[in-house]
């Protein structure tokens, strides 16, 4: 400016607009000392100062900074002044922090000022997460309230990008505003519809990692449908699911990962997570309330007694009471508001130990031992039992959840279990050629589906899904 052709060059006094005379202070005084404090009160005008000045190691600095503070209360704010003051990695580390918190960011204050497009714009964005699709209608409602005059007209715009067999009946019809709009008509009857339009699906998944393929059984038409394959080769991952979301965590190749997924049921996308505190594989996964559960596997050198939790509503992970015993390839179920787990093993040895954690006392507690089964042991449970069995074996186990009890259900033959899981009170497993029911009645299992080709080894789990053929929306 001092030196080139330029107006200001033969200046005594230049007038520089939207400047804080303190961070001007602090640039000049780091240019000459190479010393600078960068903290809450002053980042936003720092950085502010230091993109027009174009000096790009404070503009890096600050901007590090304000994306370690980035959380559910300031993020829509720090995305507009990335936005305003032409700062890409500013906006889109903003921009991801919203899509993958935003049920927490619903919850302040900032939201109630956010405008309509943008809100539109975040919930038509495919990489949304929301946990809570009803916590969502809520939120929807809430922004309208803030200023109804204006907002109103927007309900169906908003509310239609919720599935309708996501949210209750219950729920919406408890919303007057829903019923007064007659643009939402159709919407909200889905909703009504949905609870009569429910069915079991299994889904199954590639577990050995050769080809990650993915597929969902239809349980009424009896047809195997292909879906989105998973993203990663990944052997000896874990499988869990809770409402319309399937979650896959860790696996190895070559060595354990930390790498966590989830799966949307009715958009057949997989979309990552925040990563596992500890690497793992052959291990297991359950979800009890809004909490994801990873316990035990093994690691880059030791197996685990450790557990971690994160909570799929905020996404943060801890690492919360270990087992008593190391252990990998398990079964795993959770019962009574409790999580079990039973049978695996160490590296040194195979385990017919169980042990069981309740997260409100916060500790383990050994169980009954089982009496044969031991590793690659997989559970399902029902209202009266949880079953155990090896991947191949002549019998299986059940613990009487009444008497707290095992006893021994001896088969005719050997049989190969990839795994087993509940519908109900119903227990099915899935194996190399088949998927079978059992019925404890004839102590006996029957076929409902053949492969057309023999699989090596899958995981598989149950979800309970809308027929959306019959659902209008």
């Amino acid at each position: 400016m001092f030196s080139g052709y330029f107006p200001e060059s033969d200046k005594k006094e230049i007038v520089l607009n939207d400047m804080e005379p303190d961070c001007l202070k602090l640039i000049l005084d780091y240019i000459y000392t190479g010393h600078l404090v960068v903290n809450h009160a002053n980042v936003q005008n720092l950085l502010a100062t230091a993109s027009f000045l174009q000096i790009d190691w404070i503009e890096e600095r600050c901007c590090d900074f304000i994306v370690k503070a980035l959380d559910a209360n300031n993020c829509l704010g720090v995305k507009k002044f990335g936005e305003n003051h032409s700062l890409p990695r500013l906006e889109e580390y903003a921009s991801e922090y919203v899509l993958k918190h935003f049920q927490e960011v619903t919850r302040s204050d900032e939201f109630l000022s956010i405008p309509f497009d943008e809100f539109h714009k975040i919930l038509e964005n495919p990489e949304l997460y929301i946990y809570d699709e009803e916590a969502l209608l809520r939120s929807i409602i809430k922004w309208i309230d803030h200023n109804p005059a204006e907002r109103q007209q927007h309900l169906t715009q908003l509310v239609t990008k919720l599935h309708p067999a996501c949210v209750s009946n219950k729920l919406v019809q408890s919303i007057n505003m829903l019923h007064d709009d007659k643009d939402c008509r159709d919407w909200v009857d889905s909703v009504s519809q949905s609870i009569d339009k429910m069915q079991w699906n299994i889904f199954v998944l590639d577990k050995m990692g050769r080809q990650p393929d993915f597929g969902k059984y239809d349980m009424t038409t009896g047809n195997m449908i292909p879906l989105s394959p998973f993203p990663l080769e990944a052997f000896a991952l874990s499988f869990a699911s809770q409402k319309h979301f399937l979650y896959v965590q860790g696996g190895c190749v070559g060595r354990s990962r930390r790498t966590c997924f989830y799966y949307n049921v009715y958009k057949n996308k997989w979309f990552s997570m925040p990563s596992m505190k500890e690497q793992r594989s052959h291990h297991r996964s359950l979800i009890l309330d809004s909490f994801l559960y990873a316990m035990g596997g093994n690691g880059s050198k030791v197996t685990h007694r450790s557990v971690e939790c994160m909570d799929l509503e905020t996404g943060t992970t801890m690492l919360v009471e270990p087992m008593l015993s190391p252990r990998s390839s398990m079964g795993a179920v959770v019962c009574e508001q409790s999580l079990y787990v039973m049978g695996g093993e160490t590296d040194q040895k195979s385990l017919s130990s169980v042990e069981m954690f309740d997260p409100r006392v916060g500790i383990w507690q050994s169980m009954p031992r089982l009496n044969v089964v031991n590793s690659y042991c997989t559970s399902a449970v029902t209202d009266n039992y949880i079953y155990c069995c090896e991947g191949l074996g002549s019998s299986m186990e059940r613990f009487d959840l009444r008497s707290r009890e095992w006893e021994m259900i001896e088969f005719t033959s050997e049989r190969e279990f990839f795994e087993i899981f509940s519908i109900g009170n119903d227990v099915y497993s899935i194996s190399s050629e088949e998927i079978a029911r059992y019925y404890p009645a004839g102590n006996r299992w029957e076929n409902i589906f053949y492969y057309p080709f023999t699989r090596e080894w899958d995981t598989a789990l149950a979800v309970e899904l809308v027929n959306e053929s019959s659902v209008v929306f």
